[in-house]
């Protein structure tokens, strides 16, 4: 089983984060090399309309797992309602 690529929140169509912690830019397929920081965290720099702004991993891993999360409990929530009927 491959890796599962989501679109990175506010950076729709430009950069892809997998469930396995890999951060690529969409359109090249380029692979990000992230950087680590004093204490630890990998993060990598994202940039969209001349901005910049650097994103911890992690926490877009986690963002893109929770809106996985909340599309399956707003479609179970909404099938559960309907049987409950």
């Amino acid at each position: 089983m491959g890796q599962l690529w989501r679109d990175v929140a506010g950076y729709d169509g430009i950069y892809q984060v997998s469930d396995l912690g890999q951060v690529r830019n969409a359109q090249t397929s380029k692979i990000l090399q992230p950087v680590k920081t004093k204490n630890g965290r990998l993060y990598v720099s994202l940039c969209s309309d001349g901005f910049q702004k650097k994103c911890t991993v992690h926490s877009l891993v986690a963002a893109a797992q929770r809106s996985l999360l909340t599309l399956r409990t707003v479609t179970t929530f909404g099938q559960s309602d309907t049987t409950a009927r």
